[in-house]
């Protein structure tokens, strides 16, 4: 709800009387934050209230049938799927109440597909990646320096966008720790970092089509799609 300011109308609200002066205060802006947005099955996730100004009560929906009322409420999952949270700010009157919404993922995320998005055409010295032809193409992931899963190897990849990398595998668990995803140049000699994408996959926030996006330097960007373990 867009909101106005003026300098003047608390003085002609008390004039006007107690009655009107419900509709001249501010509404609340919902606002909450969660302890995770990843988390396991009947764990507890506690939910941080920040609505400003403070609501004249709040309505919490947790997107599984629960409900509550509390400023801070703690609530858990108890299966796992993809829930829309959202809290009610109530102000004084109907049409000053404010609806937020975050997604919150329970279980656990099963790799999927990696689709790479973008890449930079040259190497950090300026030159193609492959003298005469397309790059050999793989994806690794890893946690800290342990290595959870490499895909196999594209071979002379095309230069198009999108480009999916074969994921044979569907054990590797997305789990909510910090990952580093790196797009490898696999030569017979070695290989180069074409990209790579780090994040603490329990900050990022998953869509609704079950996917993550990152972006990298150069313009990289990645999509990892996953499933939920059933």
């Amino acid at each position: 709800m867009k909101k106005f300011h003026f300098s003047f109308p608390l003085t002609i609200c008390l004039t006007l009387g107690l009655s009107l002066l419900v509709g001249c205060q501010e509404a609340p802006e919902a606002c909450y934050t969660p302890s995770a947005n990843l988390v396991d099955a009947n764990v507890d996730v506690s939910f941080e209230n920040c609505t400003e100004p403070v609501g004249e009560s709040y309505a919490w929906d947790f997107g599984d049938g629960a409900t509550s009322t509390e400023v801070n409420p703690v609530h858990r999952f108890a299966a796992e799927g993809q829930y829309l949270v959202g809290l009610t700010a109530k102000g004084k009157t109907r049409s000053s109440d404010n609806v937020f919404k975050t997604l919150i993922t329970v279980g656990q995320r099963l790799l999927s597909l990696a689709s790479i998005t973008d890449l930079p055409e040259l190497n950090p010295g300026g030159s193609a990646w492959d003298a005469g032809d397309n790059p050999d193409i793989a994806v690794r992931f890893a946690k800290g320096a342990v290595v959870a899963y490499q895909s196999p190897t594209r071979v002379d990849a095309a230069w198009t966008f999108p480009m999916a990398v074969q994921m044979p595998s569907s054990d590797l668990v997305l789990t909510p720790e910090t990952w580093t995803i790196s797009v490898l140049d696999i030569d017979g000699a070695g290989e180069e970092v074409m990209a790579s994408f780090q994040a603490n996959l329990a900050t990022v926030a998953p869509s609704g089509l079950l996917s993550m996006n990152f972006s990298g330097a150069n313009g990289a960007a990645m999509q990892i799609t996953y499933t939920l373990r059933q």
